[in-house]
């Protein structure tokens, strides 16, 4: 077929894997999102961040650096969701992990910076660059994830939730 890219690697977007789980997670399919969410807690990296896509070959190795906030809120939001339906709670630690993730990016009035990880002109990466900068789509998939991980742990989370959404109201 003419036209079409095809990649060497068969890649995956973690954000895909977390509205895959949550759709499976909303018509009963709880043992199918929980395998993606499985997957998803497979690859998360050490610091407790997802990076943005991964090798969907089976293999581990990942093209790490490029870590986008809004795409761990999703994993987040999921992960929520699913424990909220299923009663199960056996991705604690992982979320645990990635919540911590974020919360090491909230800054200034409350809000979450993009993420880490750039590309650099001629194609060079750079893995320790931390945006500075916060983009509004993300603090609403921040918020959305901070909704469901209210209803999936109620206390503490949820008075977060309500926090955040007195900061994005400020706005």
């Amino acid at each position: 077929m003419t036209g079409v890219q095809t990649c060497a690697l068969p890649i995956s977007f973690v954000y895909d894997n977390a509205l895959l789980a949550l759709w499976r997670s909303a018509h009963a399919d709880l043992p199918g999102a929980g395998r993606v969410l499985a997957t998803l807690a497979c690859v998360q990296r050490p610091d407790g961040g997802w990076d943005f896509d991964f090798e969907a070959s089976g293999a581990v190795e990942r093209r790490p650096g490029y870590v986008r906030s809004g795409a761990v809120a999703w994993v987040l939001y999921a992960m929520a969701r699913w424990q909220d339906a299923s009663g199960d709670h056996r991705f604690a630690g992982t979320v645990a992990r990635g919540w911590a993730w974020l919360e090491q990016r909230r800054g200034v009035a409350g809000l979450y910076t993009a993420g880490q990880g750039r590309w650099l002109p001629g194609g060079r990466f750079d893995a320790d660059y931390r945006a500075p900068f916060a983009a509004t789509e993300h603090q609403f998939d921040i918020w959305f994830a901070l909704m469901a991980r209210g209803l999936a742990e109620p206390g503490e989370a949820a008075a977060r939730s309500e926090e955040h959404t007195s900061e994005l109201q400020s706005l």
